[in-house]
């Protein structure tokens, strides 16, 4: 049995399943409306309340509105941590949802109420929701100058590392499917550093046997990883990923965050 999973193994051997999982998701959001204009979008994913996996709405702040300009200013200032809010899905009985916020709302259409309960529920019972888990795990080689940490669950893989001296990090979203990388300001993303976090490794008892099964299972753990790039070094990144037959090809694009 594999001892060590490296994080390109668990990314894009679960990477089917994530794609999967994001299309109930996709769903969720089509039965739902909203006319709050201070939202931008907003879009569903799973969390953990008290060990249960619960259904959240997170919402974008439209930062064209004057409260959104006064949020947005205060984010890239730092003053303020997020432009998101989040709202949890609560079923108050007899397949009625509401999407609870303090600041912002969207609310589930009317006449799909019954068939949004169900999905719910075929959501949170499913395999791979019951099955990620919702913790961080740090690397096998870690205090020996190699500081990964991986946090996993039902809608992303995140990992960070300090191991080049500067805080850096890699995050698959499936909702876009890609790959955002951001380092500490005054780095650039790099070959090497991209590589640094996808080939750090973690304990195959750190994953729940589903997790792993999954992982042996894919055709795309053990697939080649090349780059291409037009574009100038920078600090964030945003990788298209390209599977091909043998290998998977990871597309450099402009990104701009304000993590660090």
């Amino acid at each position: 049995m594999q001892k060590l999973y490296s994080t390109k193994e668990i990314l894009f051997g679960s990477r089917e399943e994530y794609l999967k999982h994001q299309k109930y998701l996709n769903l969720l959001k089509s039965l739902c409306v909203c006319f709050d204009k201070q939202v931008a979008d907003f879009n569903f994913m799973i969390s953990s309340k008290a060990g249960d996996p619960v259904l959240i709405c997170k919402y974008s702040q439209n930062i064209k509105t004057l409260k959104g300009l006064i949020t947005y200013l205060r984010i890239i200032t730092k003053t303020y941590t997020y432009g998101d809010e989040f709202g949890e899905c609560k079923n108050l009985g007899s397949n009625y949802f509401v999407i609870s916020s303090p600041k912002f709302n969207a609310e589930v259409k009317e006449n799909d109420m019954k068939k949004f309960g169900k999905l719910v529920e075929e959501l949170l019972n499913s395999d791979w929701v019951q099955n990620v888990n919702f913790k961080s795990i740090q690397s096998s080689t870690y205090g020996n100058g190699n500081d990964y940490s991986l946090f996993l669950n039902p809608d992303s893989v995140t990992v960070t590392s300090k191991s080049l001296g500067f805080n850096s990090s890699l995050s698959y979203y499936p909702r876009i499917n890609s790959i955002l990388v951001n380092c500490e300001k005054g780095h650039v993303v790099t070959n090497e550093l991209i590589e640094n976090l996808l080939y750090s490794t973690f304990k195959a008892s750190s994953l729940s046997d589903y997790q792993r099964q999954v992982i042996d299972n894919s055709q795309s753990k053990d697939k080649k990883i090349k780059f291409e790039s037009n574009v100038s070094d920078s600090s964030s990144m945003k990788l298209n990923i390209d599977e091909l037959e043998k290998s998977i090809v990871l597309v450099k694009s402009p990104y701009r965050a304000n993590k660090y």
